[in-house]
């Protein structure tokens, strides 16, 4: 027989629990927010992670598992997710999850319309990405990233040097078409 949360649930869907999540996380990173600021802006993390959940066929069917190299599928069914926490306090702010077989940027630009203005995000190198850092930046006000370069990232130097720097990437034209 199934749990009474899992009745409520298949009853009344998952927007109840949506809610709770989205406006607990909020106002929870949003209550210290002044005390956290560094040069006015508040700082976030955004990165991915994997999770393992209850095995039964329901999740199975929905999540998908991780497929290793020798053929193998992983003994639990795994939800691939990307959280935006507070830096300060590591609160999660956002979070956004489903399918393992979903790419973490996905999830990540659902994300994006999340981050606070007047903020600077730290980004996991993985997300180097014109569309998702193009769209951080041309929306909403002062918004700000930062991410580790990959060893064949190639930019222009635009001021600093090696180690702490500002720089100019090229965009390709396939990203310019998605994000112009």
């Amino acid at each position: 027989s199934k749990s009474a949360a899992a009745q409520a649930r298949q009853r009344l869907g998952s927007e109840p629990l949506k809610w709770l999540f989205d406006h607990s996380a909020r106002h929870w990173s949003g209550q210290d927010r002044r005390a956290y600021l560094f040069k006015g802006l508040q700082l976030f993390a955004m990165d991915g992670t994997t999770l393992r959940t209850h095995d039964n066929v329901e999740n199975r069917s929905h999540f998908g598992a991780q497929l290793y190299a020798s053929g193998a599928l992983a003994s639990y069914p795994q939800v691939r997710g990307v959280t935006l926490t507070a830096l300060p306090t590591h609160i999660v702010h956002s979070a956004a999850f489903g399918p393992y077989g979903t790419n973490e940027m996905l999830y990540a630009k659902q994300l994006i319309a999340d981050v606070p203005n007047e903020s600077l995000t730290v980004f996991d190198r993985g997300f180097l990405s014109a569309e998702i850092l193009c769209a951080l930046t041309q929306h909403g006000t002062d918004r700000h990233f930062i991410i580790p370069a990959k060893s064949n990232t190639r930019w222009e130097l635009i001021e600093g040097d090696e180690n702490d720097c500002i720089v100019r990437m090229r965009v390709s034209p396939q990203a310019r078409a998605k994000c112009p």
